[in-house]
C-alpha cells in the first residue's frame, strides 16, 4: 500500500519470475512505469446556515405602562430625604456657617462656584431680612444623610422674602427652609421663600414650608426648555396654604420649570401659573398628599389672562405620572386650567384618587386640553379619555 502525494512519480517493479510480464528490459526482470497522481479534491467546508440578527427589544419609555408617581425613574426617593444620593459634601465647602451673621457674611462674599455649607444642627434666624444668593453659588446642607434633617433657615415675622436668586446657576439643596405662615390664615403680609427671575435655578432635597404666598416663585425664565427655566425636584413642600394664595411653586411673567419627584401636602395649590404668555411647566413623578384644607385647594393650576377676545392659560403644561391622593371636601377638583393654553395642556398617566367630580376642570374655553390614559379612584379605574368638566 502506498499513499502518493499529488504529482508525477516513476514506479520500478523487480520480479524473479521470468516472462510472466513484459519488462522494460527482458534481461534484468525490471519494469519501469511513470504515473501521475492527481491531487485529491478538497473536502468542502460546510456552509453555515445563516442566522438572522435578532431585533433588539426597544426599551420602554419610563412609566409608559405605569400610572402615577410609581413610575419615578430618577433613582432618588420622591420628596428627598433618606436615601437621596446627590448630597453635597461638607468637605467641599468654601464657607461653613451656623449663625445668622456667618450666613449673611458668606452670602456677601461667595462668588460663582463657591459652596456655602449650613451645619446640619444649625437654626439660623433670618427674620426681617431678604438676602441674595449670587450667580453660581450653592447653598447646601445634608438633609437625608445618616438621618439628618439638614440645617434650618427660618423666618418668624411676616412681610419679607427670604432669598432672592441673583443670577443663573444657583443651587439650593439639603436644607429646611421655614416660613412664618403655616395655617390657612395670615395676620400680615405673606412671605415668599425663594424667588428667581434667572434661569438654571436648582432646588432639590429641601423641606420648604410655612410660606403664605409661595415657597418658590419663578418669573420670566422661559424661552428655553423647562429644566433650564428652573429645576425643582425631590423636595418636601408643605403647609403653604394661606387662603387666596398658598402656593408651593408659582410661575409668572413667562416663567417655566421642570417640577419632578416632589411631595406636596397642605398647600392651597401645589403648582400654579399666572396664565401669562410664556408661562408653563412640566410636572412629573410628584405625589400630592391627602391634606388639602384651604379655600379652593386644587393641586395643580394655571390661571387665565385675557388676550383679545380669548382667555389664555399660559403656553405649555405637561402633567404626567403624578399621584393625587386628595379627596377632601374642600377640594373642587385636582387640576384647574382657567383658559386655553396657547400650545396645550397634556395630562396623561396620572392617578387621581378624587372621584366626587371630574379631576380636571377648564374655565374660559373648551379646547386645548388633551387628557388620556389616567387612573381614577383609589382602585385605579383606567380612563382612556377625560373626564374634563367645562365651565
Amino acid at each position: 500500500t502506498w499513499t502518493a502525494a499529488a504529482g508525477t512519480h516513476t514506479v520500478t517493479a523487480t520480479v524473479d519470475d521470468v516472462d510472466r510480464m513484459t519488462e522494460s528490459n527482458e534481461d534484468n526482470n525490471v519494469l519501469t512505469k511513470t504515473m501521475t497522481v492527481a491531487a485529491a479534491a478538497p473536502t468542502p467546508t460546510a456552509t453555515s446556515t445563516p442566522r438572522p440578527t435578532a431585533t433588539p427589544t426597544p426599551a420602554p419609555t419610563p412609566g409608559q405602562n405605569t400610572y402615577g408617581a410609581d413610575a419615578n425613574p430618577t433613582g432618588n426617593p420622591i420628596g428627598g430625604g433618606d436615601g437621596y444620593k446627590n448630597i453635597v459634601s461638607r468637605s467641599n465647602a468654601d464657607f461653613i456657617v451656623d449663625t445668622t451673621s456667618e450666613l449673611v457674611s458668606a452670602l456677601g462674599s461667595a462668588q460663582s462656584g463657591d459652596i456655602i455649607w449650613v451645619e446640619e444642627n444649625a437654626n439660623i434666624d433670618m427674620s426681617g431680612r431678604t438676602s441674595t444668593i449670587r450667580a453660581g453659588v450653592t447653598l447646601a446642607s445634608n438633609r437625608g444623610e445618616d438621618g439628618s434633617n439638614g440645617g434650618r433657615i427660618y423666618q418668624t415675622s411676616a412681610g419679607t422674602r427670604l432669598f432672592t436668586i441673583g443670577g443663573q446657576n444657583v443651587r439650593v439643596t439639603g436644607l429646611r427652609i421655614e416660613g412664618p405662615q403655616k395655617s390657612t390664615t395670615s395676620s400680615g403680609s405673606t412671605n415668599v421663600g425663594l424667588y428667581t427671575s434667572y434661569r438654571n435655578l436648582e432646588v432639590d432635597n429641601c423641606e420648604i414650608f410655612g410660606w403664605g404666598n409661595a415657597a418658590i416663585g419663578i418669573a420670566g425664565t422661559g424661552g428655553s426648555d423647562m429644566k433650564t427655566g428652573a429645576y425643582i425636584h425631590h423636595n418636601n413642600i408643605h403647609h403653604n396654604q394661606v387662603a387666596g394664595l398658598g402656593y408651593g411653586i408659582c410661575l409668572s411673567s413667562g416663567g417655566v420649570a421642570l417640577i419632578e419627584a416632589n411631595y406636596f401636602d397642605y398647600c392651597r395649590h401645589a403648582i400654579t401659573g399666572a396664565g401669562m404668555a410664556g408661562d408653563g411647566y412640566e410636572a412629573r413623578y410628584n405625589i400630592c398628599g391627602p391634606n388639602w384644607i384651604s379655600t379652593s385647594p386644587h393641586n395643580f393650576d394655571m390661571h387665565g389672562t385675557t388676550s383679545g377676545s380669548t382667555t389664555i392659560a399660559g403656553d405649555t403644561i405637561r402633567i404626567h405620572h403624578n399621584t393625587f391622593l386628595g379627596t377632601t371636601s374642600q377640594m373642587p377638583t385636582c387640576i384647574a386650567i382657567r383658559g386655553v393654553p396657547r400650545d396645550g395642556a397634556y395630562i396623561d398617566h396620572n392617578w387621581f384618587y378624587f372621584t366626587r367630580d371630574a379631576p380636571v376642570w377648564q374655565t374660559g374655553g373648551t379646547s386645548g386640553i388633551s387628557m388620556t390614559n389616567n387612573l381614577i379612584g383609589a382602585n385605579g379605574v383606567l380612563s382612556t379619555s377625560g373626564p374634563i368638566k367645562y365651565y
